[in-house]
């Protein structure tokens, strides 16, 4: 799904749509994204393999990747990004379930063309239900960089440059309410090229509190709670970001999850020289179920005074940011017309308003379908589109852009684990004069199982 990425500093979590790495993606989830499947861009091929058994299990990924992306480098006031070139990348993930304890742990190695260098990320991750009510969950990565961006944008090998990254979270749950606490501790040097990472040499504390009732009223449950989180750069010691956001959370008949939250102390810096902007705006939305065949509708909008990270004059070459009015409004839906159909639009819009007109809007969409054939055999495509219009002022330029994708993929099940999925996709950016790229694949699961029961028959 394309994301609204305007009007941040900060590089964006795409969700993977991709048959190769979606399946397993249950054994990818870590305290951290520190498998992050949509760093590679254009795969030439790749080998996969999943082991399950009763306590352990595993999944290990080789991928040769043509690149031609973006290579995120992290800081703390913004994200900054070097030529992906082409690379081979090793990927393992293990994990063992013991009752309380679970315990797993990564190891990541991507080696860039050319020999133009190397990322390595490994660490270990557990998750301890210590009681009823208590559960802790916490990572540690190490990573070493010798693929280093050059005064072009090019990465080249240089001396190694190591960071780490260490997460832990403690959450009490109980039936009238959760309590959480967290830190999030990641130094300068810690970039991983296979996993998401867009803000480094930050420490971010973070808490959560809520307290409900059950049968008030018309909701089956109804919370109020308080969402509080501080990012410091490590450095200079200067807030990135400070958030204190009460807020109220209900659920009732049809599926419904409805949410309100103020954020009365929003505030953040785009830069250690510049000044905090303030935010003001409030925030809902909801989820429900309205009927049958109408299975998922999901509505979220933010209006009020929104920060604008491109504006302002710039200080030491960045962009200060001001606070405008302006408005974010997303809306999602399943829908089953047909028994065969399956349908699920998108839309997202944000929007920043100055000196009476409108000065920054951004719009995207996607439209799927998914045709079932039978219980074995369907057709999915997806369309999307993303549109971005800025209207120039005095410290910054005028922007337009415009990016299309379409894809087709055919999907035969024959069990469980063997599956063979046959697709294209089509990528296009810019108007008028446009560049872009087609992407033909073919992925073939095959089960343990089947494949000795075909051999022997």
């Amino acid at each position: 799904m394309p994301q609204l990425a305007g009007n941040t500093r900060f590089a964006l979590s795409l969700a993977e749509k991709r048959p190769f790495f979606f399946e397993p993606a249950d054994l990818l989830r870590t305290p951290t994204d520190a498998l992050y499947t949509r760093r590679f861009t254009q795969p030439r091929g790749g080998l996969r393999a999943t082991w399950r058994g009763p306590e352990w299990a595993g999944t290990a990924f080789a991928i040769r990747d043509r690149g031609q992306g973006l290579v995120l480098l992290p800081g703390a006031f913004g994200t900054g990004v070097a030529q992906q070139p082409a690379s081979d990348s090793v990927m393992l993930r293990g994990r063992s379930d013991t009752g309380a304890l679970a315990c797993g742990g990564i190891v990541s190695a991507r080696r860039y063309e050319q020999g133009r260098g190397d990322n390595t990320v490994l660490g270990p991750d557990v998750s301890w239900q210590i009681s009823e009510q208590w559960r802790m969950r916490g990572q540690w990565l190490h990573a070493r960089s010798t693929a280093l961006p050059d005064m072009n944008g090019q990465l080249m090998r240089g001396a190694a440059v190591d960071g780490d990254r260490v997460r832990l979270r403690a959450v009490r749950q109980t039936g009238v309410g959760e309590t959480a606490f967290g830190i999030d501790d990641i130094s300068t040097g810690f970039r991983h090229d296979s996993g998401f990472v867009n803000q480094a040499g930050v420490r971010r504390l973070e808490a959560f509190h809520s307290v409900g009732w059950r049968g008030l009223g018309p909701f089956n449950e109804f919370f109020l709670n308080v969402d509080a989180y501080q990012v410091r750069d490590r450095v200079s010691g200067a807030v990135v970001q400070e958030v204190i956001r009460p807020g109220l959370y209900s659920n009732g008949a049809q599926n419904l999850d409805w949410w309100l939250n103020l954020f009365a102390h929003s505030r953040l810096r785009t830069s250690a020289a510049a000044p905090l902007l303030n935010e003001r705006y409030v925030s809902s939305g909801l989820v429900m179920t309205p009927a049958t065949w109408f299975p998922l509708v999901e509505i979220s909008v933010d209006l009020g005074r929104l920060a604008d990270t491109a504006a302002g004059a710039p200080v030491a070459g960045v962009p200060q940011g001001e606070v405008r009015p302006g408005g974010r409004f997303d809306f999602s839906a399943k829908l089953r017309l047909l028994p065969a159909l399956e349908l699920e639009p998108r839309f997202n819009q944000a929007w920043l308003r100055h000196d009476g007109g409108l000065t920054c809007r951004e719009t995207a969409q996607q439209w799927l379908a998914v045709w079932h054939f039978n219980a074995r055999h369907h057709l999915r495509a997806i369309l999307q589109r993303s549109v971005l219009d800025r209207r120039a002022e005095r410290t910054v330029a005028a922007a337009r852009a415009l990016a299309r994708t379409e894809s087709l993929t055919y999907a035969w099940r024959q069990s469980a684990g063997t599956r063979l999925y046959v697709g294209a996709t089509r990528s296009r950016q810019g108007r008028g004069p446009t560049t872009g790229s087609t992407e033909a694949f073919i992925k073939l699961e095959l089960d343990a199982d089947d494949l000795r029961a075909f051999l022997s028959s």
